[in-house]
């Protein structure tokens, strides 16, 4: 069983991905008057990032650099001024923009750790090797994540536990499970 995973990722719907960069953060509102935005973080290590220099803005399929000038978290969310973006108004029309990082500037994982951006796409089987699926989304509950499975005979979910899940190879793109009675109809 792998480690817990560093970086939540729920996607609601379909996104672009880059080579080279993931998705750290969503822009989710301003900050006071001067330009500051509220980025909230997909990761579980925050702090890890308040030194970041510059992130990525995704708009209309393009990444669009901007310098960091200062940043801190409060309230489990990044409070951010970027270079360039200094005003509530200029601030206001990158609500709900995907903000990206280079894959160098990450936290380096643990030995077993993944990111949940690498799970989705994962094939997921039984222990017999019958395909079930793949992965199309995680949901984040509180307790554990659970994976959002179609493409099967049947969609379903499964949650992300030991007793489930018996093995995550993310170069493989496999992850086998150990259903219990009434997790597939």
């Amino acid at each position: 069983m792998r480690k817990p995973r560093q970086h939540r990722h729920n996607r609601p719907q379909v996104f672009n991905e880059y080579d080279e960069y993931t998705w750290i953060g969503t822009i989710v509102n301003c900050h006071g008057i001067q330009g500051e935005l509220k980025i909230n973080p997909l990761t579980d290590t925050p702090e890890y990032y308040l030194e970041t220099t510059h992130f990525f803005i995704e708009q209309s399929d393009k990444l669009i650099p901007f310098q960091v000038e200062r940043m801190r978290f409060h309230k489990n969310q990044w409070i951010v001024k970027l270079a360039t973006i200094d005003d509530r108004d200029t601030a206001e029309t990158y609500r709900k923009y995907r903000v990206m990082l280079e894959d160098s500037q990450l936290r380096p994982l643990e030995e077993g750790e993944f990111f949940l951006h690498q799970i989705i796409g994962c094939q997921i089987t039984d222990l017999e090797g019958t395909f079930l699926g793949k992965i199309t989304e995680v949901l984040q509950t509180g307790a554990n994540d659970v994976y959002s499975v179609a493409g099967g005979k049947q969609s379903f979910l499964v949650p992300a536990v030991p007793d489930i899940v018996k093995e995550i190879n993310i170069e493989q793109k496999t992850i086998r499970i150990d259903p219990i009675p009434g997790l597939i109809e």
